[in-house]
């Protein structure tokens, strides 16, 4: 029981531990950046991931306009190289 445990806390102190390094990637703190600028985005809850400086935004803003700002904003952040476009709009 005790060996069970043990991997359960060790499982979640490395998932913090991810989640954490994953929370301070600086390309995506620079895409959250731009998007949080863009008034068109204010109070969309939109998503923000990196990998190898291909972006990928998800959520789902109010309408189309606003998905097509967001991936705009991304696409010119500098060190993005692709945006992968994962949000569908309400409407």
């Amino acid at each position: 029981m005790k060996k069970i445990a043990l991997n359960v806390v060790f499982a979640l102190a490395l998932g913090t531990s991810i989640i954490a390094h994953a929370e301070t990637d600086p390309l995506v703190e620079k895409v959250k950046a731009a998007l949080a600028a863009e008034p068109a985005l204010n109070g969309v809850q939109i998503d923000v991931s990196n990998k190898d400086g291909t972006i990928t935004l998800a959520g789902h803003p109010d309408n189309g306009q606003q998905l097509f700002k967001a991936a705009v904003a991304a696409e010119k952040t500098p060190g993005v190289k692709y945006v992968i476009n994962e949000m569908y709009p309400k409407d």
